[in-house]
């Protein structure tokens, strides 16, 4: 009798235990999800406002080629004197549900973000701060972009932790100077 009450004790603290290490390990998973996901829209960020405050540098007129969905902009990128065309989209590279933010130079490779960004939108907007889809027009361009965590395409997945990062936006305007 003694010896299966000790085995229930052993038994029930090894459950605790085993419980503990899972919780942990769930909560440290989250939190590298969520730097991960910071860094990654840093990152991000940093090769858009790059490009972004190039807009027409060393261009002719009209710098814009496209503004809907794909944002396409003549720009000197690299100061070598030869403008190239730069294209923003949205692109499903490995399933429909995995989209990623797709940057195009001409000349150069395609480069496709690994990170599921669930938003990409561009507007567009005139000297007086007006809407306008007139490529001639447009003086003003607002980025809005969402990465989310791969964790919110499974819809089994429970967060524990409720300061868990789902999801982080960045938006930005820029004002084309050139």
């Amino acid at each position: 009798m003694e010896a299966a009450i000790q085995l229930l004790i052993v038994g029930l603290i090894l459950l605790a235990v085993l419980g503990f290490v899972g919780s942990l390990h769930q909560s440290s998973y989250e939190k590298t999800a969520a730097i991960v996901l910071q860094s990654n829209l840093v990152a991000i960020s940093s090769v858009l406002e790059s490009d972004f405050n190039k807009i027409g540098y060393h261009a002719g007129k009209p710098a814009i080629q496209r503004a809907d969905s794909v944002f396409s902009f003549l720009s000197d990128l690299h100061n070598s004197g030869t403008v190239c065309t730069v294209q923003y989209y949205k692109s499903a590279k490995l399933s429909t549900q995995d989209q990623g933010l797709c940057r195009k130079v001409s000349g150069e490779n395609s480069i496709y973000s690994y990170v599921h960004v669930s938003k990409l939108n561009f507007a567009y907007f005139d000297s007086t701060g007006i809407p306008t889809s007139t490529l001639a027009a447009i003086r003003s361009v607002n980025v809005m972009l969402e990465l989310q965590n791969p964790q919110l395409l499974d819809p089994t997945y429970k967060y524990s932790d409720s300061t868990a990062i789902p999801s982080l936006f960045w938006t930005k305007t820029f004002y084309i100077q050139n």
